[in-house]
């Protein structure tokens, strides 16, 4: 994730003035049906657990969704949201010779 964040940043970077915009998003913590297939008490806790403390994927699709279709979603790019909100990632995320070796080792 911290890959895509610095990825979306150059990207951004090197589109800039194409009319195009691109912005990195954190759905958060999503419970998923990926242990559904576990059966006793562990498929059990990790279903409980996922209930009680993660997002649903209704709600972690929400802020991928603002991105794309609120009419202010082209105001911004190389930007990083969550919870529907721009914020920010952490603080190596904004490293631009980092972002850009993350670029470079993608071509290969």
């Amino acid at each position: 994730k911290f890959c895509v964040v610095l990825f979306t940043r150059e990207l951004a970077k090197r589109l800039r003035g194409e009319n195009v915009v691109v912005n990195s998003v954190n759905p958060g913590a999503v419970g998923t049906r990926i242990f559904d297939g576990w059966h006793g008490l562990f498929g059990r806790v990790v279903t409980w657990f996922f209930f009680c403390f993660f997002k649903t994927p209704w709600q972690g699709a929400q802020t991928a969704l603002h991105v794309a279709l609120d009419e202010t979603a082209g105001d911004v790019s190389g930007e990083y949201f969550e919870n529907c909100c721009q914020s920010r990632a952490i603080s190596r995320a904004y490293n631009d010779k980092l972002a850009n070796e993350v670029w470079e080792a993608s071509l290969r």
